[in-house]
């Protein structure tokens, strides 16, 4: 006997209602590629904002954030103006370090 094979349908496009009162068939977008990170997803230029510490519950406000400072949590990189950046691999170090 032959071995059957079973080929996969082609896509159907998908019939959405126009304006007009007629269906009118939508194309079928083929699926996107997308490149995928090849390096680790914390390296030395990944930063985190003190709204991602927040988020993160590593600190709870600036005050908690300014008494882990004084403890040896990482200073930020200063962009000017009032941004700040966090490096992510010194936060982490540092949370590793001090669990309790």
């Amino acid at each position: 006997m032959m071995n059957d094979v079973i080929l996969a349908e082609k896509a159907r496009p998908i019939k959405a209602p126009s304006k007009t009162g007629l269906d009118a068939p939508v194309p079928v977008q083929p699926e996107k590629k997308t490149a995928k990170p090849t390096g680790p997803p914390d390296d030395d230029f990944t930063f985190w904002r003190f709204s991602d510490l927040k988020a993160r519950n590593i600190v709870s406000n600036r005050t908690d954030l300014h008494r882990k400072q004084e403890r040896g949590f990482p200073r930020p990189v200063k962009l000017g103006g009032k941004a700040a950046l966090f490096p992510v691999v010194a936060v982490k170090k540092w949370v590793v370090e001090n669990m309790q």
